[in-house]
């Protein structure tokens, strides 16, 4: 918002120290801050509508809890790997490769990279929903 306001930011800051305008600029960020606060509320109704969506897909392809805690879990760590699977939820490794590639087969899931330690998967669409994207 200031970024794409910023003659009108770099306005009223000048005028509440040069004429003592303090109205302006409070009504100035009182509107940046309605902004953020509906992009913010958008934002979260779609992230909680896509792990909404996502938890009765799962509910219908595995009765696993494991499934759904990993789900909740991808909403605040959209990066993972098999060992953090592992250790989170106390599986062995192959179970964890399991869920993850039930996650990719539903396209929840994807590749992002590989490293010493092993693979990282990222959960695309909460990342672009995030992002913005």
């Amino acid at each position: 918002f200031f970024n794409r306001n910023r003659d009108t930011y770099t306005e009223c800051l000048f005028n509440v120290s040069s004429k003592a305008d303090l109205e302006s600029w409070l009504i100035f960020f009182s509107k940046a801050l309605k902004f953020q606060a509906k992009q913010s509320m958008n934002l979260l109704v779609e992230l909680q509508t896509y792990k909404q969506e996502l938890q009765n897909k799962m509910h219908s392809l595995s009765k696993s809890p494991n499934m759904h805690i990993l789900i909740d879990y991808l909403f605040k760590h959209p990066f993972i790997t098999a060992t953090e699977i592992k250790d989170m939820l106390n599986i062995s490794q192959p179970a964890s490769w399991g869920l993850i590639k039930r996650l990719e087969k539903e396209e929840i899931l994807s590749l992002t990279d590989t490293t010493k330690q092993g693979n990282v998967y990222s959960a695309s669409k909460i990342l672009k929903i995030i992002l913005g994207r």
